[in-house]
């Protein structure tokens, strides 16, 4: 009997010695960014410099690299709307196609520049391979099919024929480099860009939307984040690959280990914390305006901040739990709510307060939306559309219009 004892004994700590080896490469910064980012998961096979192999029509995508400030070169796609295409097609179809090596030449970037009505959504991606993997291609051809938004798309640091290693900051300063390529290189006003951010990427767009209304005082027309989540540690503490493989959720019986290995993430992606950040700058700015506007009539305030932030999660998302939307909308709208004697709103208040700003639409559907003058964060809860998927339903092409929609009534 002993050497079936000893094969169930091999049974049983194989698993858990394979885990452990798992876990423990795991926290080494190298392999961890492998894990996270899984930039190396890249299509080499396809060649993303012909988007024609995606169904688009000749030249209605550039592909270009763009420089970031710390030296890195980031692969980018610009892709024209259909109706804008049709328009300048004869012009369009004479270009050479494949890389273009000075965009500032391109006809797509002239027509971009040139139309003062232009809209640009900034799309970042989620997390594996690139600029066109899984539904992004999909996605851009949903989006420009039959509006006049301009998709700007780039690969981060490490992502496809990008150049560099993927970091936290790293991937914020890429989007910056795409959006000081959309408002500097193609003159748009920022109330005539949404930054549209999937998975890892809703993380990005938070990052960089936080850093441009803390550092340069700039609101873009809205931020988008789909099936994003509230900061990595409790995302990670919950995740399972395709909702079957665990990744750290075995260890939340043991909460000390749990901590121990959460200690070692060298990026945190907290962009729960960082919707609370651009509440707070934009309330208290017009709080103070509305202070400097009562106590001298006719002198000039602060300038007029807004802010519009979309949370959009699929019910049936086995990747990214739809619960993380709700942490991330208790947390942004927290500074909204008064103080009670100095003491901050509880969880149980918070969630009677949104209750009462929720519109029910069926099983596993509902819409929050919490108005605080020029603050507006919007929840969408739909029934259906996993993880990936999402993106391709019909709340995130809505909500773009929505948001161009009140940007356009602000101008007037």
């Amino acid at each position: 009997m002993r050497p079936l004892y000893r094969h169930a004994a091999w049974a049983v700590a194989a698993p858990i010695l394979t885990y452990a080896a798992f876990i423990m490469l795991g926290v080494t910064p190298f392999v961890q960014r492998h894990i996270l980012y899984a930039h190396k998961l890249y299509q080499w096979w396809q060649n993303s410099d012909l988007p024609q192999n995606w169904g688009f029509a000749r030249n209605q995508v550039t592909s270009f690299h763009l420089p970031t400030e710390d030296g890195e070169s980031i692969h980018a796609w610009h892709v024209l709307p259909l109706p804008v295409y049709r328009q300048h097609q004869e012009a369009l179809e004479i270009q050479p196609t494949g890389h273009c090596g000075d965009v500032q030449t391109s006809e797509s970037l002239r027509i971009l520049r040139e139309d003062p009505s232009a809209k640009l959504i900034l799309y970042l991606h989620g997390n594996a391979g690139h600029l066109p993997s899984v539904v992004r291609a999909p996605s851009f051809h949903m989006y420009t099919a039959t509006s006049n938004y301009h998709v700007l798309a780039i690969d981060y640091r490490g992502f496809g024929t990008s150049t560099g290693s993927p970091t936290e900051d790293g991937l914020i300063l890429d989007a910056y480099a795409a959006l000081n390529f959309a408002m500097v290189k193609a003159g748009l006003s920022p109330d005539r860009i949404i930054i549209l951010g999937h998975s890892l990427g809703s993380a990005v767009a938070a990052g960089a939307a936080e850093r441009y209304a803390r550092v340069h005082g700039i609101d873009f027309a809205g931020l988008i984040m789909v099936a994003g989540f509230s900061n990595l540690s409790d995302m990670l503490s919950g995740y399972a690959i395709g909702g079957l493989v665990p990744i750290l959720k075995p260890l939340r019986s043991y909460p000390r280990v749990l901590r121990l290995i959460l200690g070692c993430l060298v990026d945190h992606w907290e962009s729960a914390k960082r919707l609370s950040n651009m509440v707070n700058i934009v309330h208290r700015n017009n709080m103070e305006d509305d202070r400097d506007k009562n106590k001298t009539k006719g002198k000039k305030g602060n300038q007029r901040r807004h802010l519009r932030v979309s949370l959009i999660h699929a019910a049936d998302d086995n990747d990214i739990p739809c619960i993380e939307d709700d942490r991330m909308f208790a947390t942004a709208i927290a500074p909204l709510i008064p103080t009670k004697d100095g003491l901050e709103p509880t969880p149980d208040e918070i969630f009677a307060l949104k209750e009462q700003r929720t519109k029910h639409l069926g099983k596993g559907a509902f819409v929050s939306e919490w108005r605080e003058g020029d603050v507006y964060i919007r929840q969408e809860r739909f029934p259906h559309g996993g993880h990936n998927n999402i993106v391709l339903h019909p709340p995130v092409l809505l909500e773009m219009m929505r948001i161009f929609e009140e940007a356009a009534q602000r101008r007037q």
